[in-house]
């Protein structure tokens, strides 16, 4: 954007983080005595009188009042809500909202601090537009006054009446306790997961009759009420942990024990982690209605209202504010588990990328929200301070919005079309769209129905993803440890990764190689830079990156070392995986996956040549045996630096070493398959780069994209790759401008956000919390593991007939997703954006899991 002031050489620039931070801060501190005011102001008109739903005439005029001296020109009474008021400044360019909520509970006032947002959010309004007027930086702000957040979502009204129409992005803060956030060594966190609801009001409509006279001509609407009721508090026996029902009467017929009820209302709440969830759940509370009215004969006037949505967490926004709030001294998490509380923030969430923060206050007796020990925390003049700081750190993210393209090009592709949610899409009333309509149960049954049965997977379905989280149909949340057997590096849906994916998916897809396209050029010189080999020959999945290899490696046999026709040799070690097509399972040793699908190339395998004896993995004398076996028809060994399939056997670094040298001394290409180890998995960009060796051949796949499309390659020089010639090999979408774009910024991103020095740093975390688990318990037999790829070995014969299978079905339970083989290995391999938090998570998890295990009946 026009984001531009002169130096003092008269050239053109952008003003720095730092000139921004300080003309924020000098903004903030002249007008902050106005501030105090304002927080007292708001405060105690809550206090002294609570402004309920649309009710908060008071708050409404004192901060109106504020801005019009400020010099601001206020709409009051704004898109026809009474207390509703919007304030714009600014000029053409994008525009950046900042919510200010100020209504307030029965009797106990602020107790859930919306005095404070109100000033964070008037606090960033003006800090940005001072410093968009200082530095002549274009773009828009708008601070819009939004009533009723309590009881009624008023900002759900705003949706529908257009005043986010023009909007880009949504910024606000809550308060809560800082003890919730503590003793995770921080002070709040910029993004989180919470609840959604969904309403049910039921109207039953019956027939008055004298109770003593003549009963039978009435019928009973208190009795329809009561059934219901009775309905629904059984039906809540039957709900998720993470759901909830509550409800009231509100309206029952005058104390009379000599009439039949006629008319009564009840209204109930359904409560869970998505506004899909929600409504299922109010469906069910509807169907306990609608068996009152039948059982009784009454009949039913029933109004189903979406209430709030669940917050749909905006990484990229949760980055910049923790970031900028680190800058004013407050450390805060960029997300956090599950919040018992709802918002019509949600709402917002769901059509504009949005952050809703939160900052902790010091509480008294550990109180909690909505409580009245927490209506005196709001009032503290350390809880003052924290909204002002928090103002000014959604001042700067709004500042990164505004000023830089590729920031807000990742911020929009969370909202836009990730979610199957228009991001202009209006919501009426909450009602959401979303591109998920099938329940867990129905995936699993249609799948069973009409899928081939190659996969035994695990009996759960993900709907949406973020980073390491994963959440089922039902709103369910999991912490995914296993990351798609690596392919998620990145985690899931990076938005670095779904930008590119979604800017060149709307360009260019697919030419094939009959014609040349602008992107793969560009991938092949970083790719073959970025890894120092000559050439590149891309396909589309791992295995067939294998076949690829071995394919390069017999032409480069013939044609190069002059081995006779068709006695080329390929051979890999015991334990191997490099795929399930024909020539890969000819190199393994996995009888299932071999068994029924012969005659295999003998002359690709993983035995000794001439004996039926396997190639040892990490054994020197195996391979020593081997080549000398095989002769002169050797052409090529492949090998994984880390056997992941197998159980995360890590080869010792003397032993690629070892293989290197074997292959020098014999002519015989050394091919390393990095498609599990490679893309910084281990703790460096590639496995053996431990070893210190360099391959003839290098193949990566699955990660290549972080999980967003099929891309993989082969590396190699002109000796080796130039020896296929043009129309011997190749693949439609080999190269194809999608994967290449993509696979570029994936290996980008690597290099941007450390991923390799993470997956090193936590690695160890997570090594030294298993070995300390290993000492505390009897069953884990082996703990093992490079970087992230780690594994434990469970001894089944020490847990009562349960097997590493139970155990993973327990974490399961607990919200944290991992795979054991049939003997007892689980393998531990999350994204390389996990935190160091989630995985002292995932240790607590595993340990109460395993004592949970330990105390299991028998199974034997």
């Amino acid at each position: 954007m026009g984001t531009l002031v002169t130096s003092n050489d008269g050239q053109l620039q952008r003003p720095s983080k730092d000139a921004l931070r300080m003309a924020i801060n000098d903004c903030v501190s002249r007008l902050e005595p106005l501030l105090q005011s304002l927080n007292k102001a708001v405060r105690d008109s809550i206090h002294t009188s609570p402004e309920l739903a649309y009710e908060e005439q008071s708050a409404h005029n004192t901060i109106c009042d504020l801005m019009e001296k400020l010099g601001y020109q206020v709409t009051r009474h704004a898109y026809g809500l009474d207390t509703a008021f919007e304030v714009l400044s600014g000029s053409e360019g994008r525009t950046v909202n900042f919510n200010a909520e100020y209504d307030a509970l029965p009797e106990i006032g602020h107790a859930c601090g919306h005095n404070l947002i109100a000033t964070a959010s008037v606090t960033g309004f003006i800090a940005t537009s001072y410093v968009l007027k200082t530095f002549g930086i274009a773009g828009r702000v708008q601070l819009l006054g939004t009533p009723a957040e309590e009881d009624g979502g008023g900002k759900i009204d705003l949706l529908n009446a257009g005043a986010y129409e023009k909007v880009d992005v949504s910024l606000m803060m809550h308060p809560m306790s800082e003890d919730d956030y503590l003793d995770k060594g921080a002070l709040g966190c910029a993004g989180f997961s919470n609840v959604a609801s969904y309403s049910v009001h039921g109207t039953y409509h019956g027939v008055s009759a004298h109770a003593g006279a003549t009963p039978w001509e009435g019928v009973n609407a208190l009795d329809a009420l009561v059934s219901a009721y009775v309905n629904i508090s059984m039906l809540r026996q039957q709900i998720l942990p993470s759901e909830r029902i509550h409800g009231a009467i509100v309206e029952a017929p005058k104390p009379s024990s000599n009439a039949i009820p006629a008319l009564t209302k009840t209204e109930y709440t359904a409560r869970s982690p998505t506004i899909r969830g929600a409504k299922e759940l109010a469906g069910r509370i509807r169907q306990c209605m609608e068996a009152g009215a039948l059982a009784t004969g009454c009949k039913l006037d029933v109004e189903e209202k979406a209430g709030y949505a669940d917050l749909r967490v905006n990484e990229p926004l949760c980055s910049s504010f923790q970031q900028h709030i680190a800058a004013n001294g407050i450390q805060v998490l960029k997300s956090s588990g599950p919040v018992a509380a709802a918002t019509d923030q949600g709402n917002v969430s769901y059509v504009k990328p949005a952050l809703h923060a939160i900052i902790g206050i010091p509480v008294e007796d550990g109180c909690k929200n909505h409580t009245p020990g927490f209506t005196k925390a709001a009032g503290t003049s350390i809880a003052f301070d924290r909204a002002v700081l928090s103002g000014k750190a959604m001042a700067m993210t709004a500042l990164d919005v505004l000023m830089d393209d590729t920031f807000y090009e990742q911020v929009k592709q969370i909202t836009s079309g990730i979610m199957g949610v228009k991001s202009d899409s209006h919501l009426n009333h909450g009602e959401l769209r979303t591109s998920c309509v099938f329940s867990s149960q129905d995936a699993l049954k249609a799948e069973q129905d009409h899928s081939a049965k190659n996969y035994q997977s695990l009996p759960i379905v993900f709907s949406r993803a973020q980073g390491a989280s994963v959440w089922d149909p039902e709103g369910r949340h999991y912490l995914d440890f296993h990351a798609a057997s690596t392919a998620l590096n990145h985690g899931h849906c990076h938005p670095k990764l779904v930008a590119t994916l979604v800017d060149q998916a709307s360009r260019l897809t697919l030419t094939s190689r009959a014609f040349h396209n602008d992107i793969y050029p560009q991938f092949a010189r970083y790719v073959t830079g970025l890894f120092g080999y000559d050439r590149v020959l891309p396909s589309s999945t791992g295995a067939e990156a294998s076949e690829t290899a071995i394919k390069v490696a017999r032409k480069w046999a013939y044609k190069v070392k002059g081995v006779p026709e068709n006695q080329a040799i390929v051979f890999g070690a015991a334990g191997n995986h490099h795929g399930r097509t024909l020539a890969t399972i000819a190199l393994a040793s996995d009888n299932m996956s071999r068994d029924n699908y012969g005659p295999l190339d003998q002359n690709i395998s993983c035995t000794i040549p001439g004996t039926n004896r396997h190639i040892e993995y990490n054994n020197k004398a195996a391979l020593d045996e081997a080549f000398e076996a095989a002769g002169f028809n050797l052409a090529a060994f492949i090998v994984e630096p880390i056997q992941g399939d197998a159980g995360v056997i890590v080869a010792d670094d003397d032993y690629l070493r070892h293989a290197r040298s074997l292959c020098d001394k014999h002519n015989v290409l050394l091919i390393c398959d990095e498609i599990q180890t490679g893309i910084g998995r281990t703790g460096k960009f590639l496995g053996h780069y431990w070893s210190g060796i360099r391959p003839d051949m290098v193949l990566l796949g699955k990660t290549m994209t972080g999980g967003m499309y099929p891309f993989s390659c082969v590396l190699g020089d002109d000796a080796v790759m130039l020896t296929v010639e043009p129309g011997t090999h190749g693949s439609t979408y080999g190269g194809n401008p999608l994967g290449a774009a993509v696979a570029m910024r994936a290996l980008q991103v690597v290099e941007e956000e450390n991923l390799a020095k993470n997956a090193e740093r936590l690695g160890c975390v997570m090594r030294d919390g298993l070995k300390e688990m290993q000492a505390q318990t009897n069953i884990i037999e082996t703990v093992r593991g490079r970087g992230l790829l780690n594994a434990v070995v469970i001894d089944q014969s020490k847990t009562n007939g349960h097997t590493g299978i139970r155990l993973c079905e327990l974490m399961k339970e607990k919200g944290l997703l991992l795979k054991s083989s049939r003997t007892g290995i689980i393998r531990i391999s999350p994204p390389l954006v996990i935190t160091v938090e989630e995985i002292h998570w995932s240790l607590r998890i595993m340990k109460e899991s395993i004592d949970e295990l330990m105390h299991l009946p028998s199974a034997s």
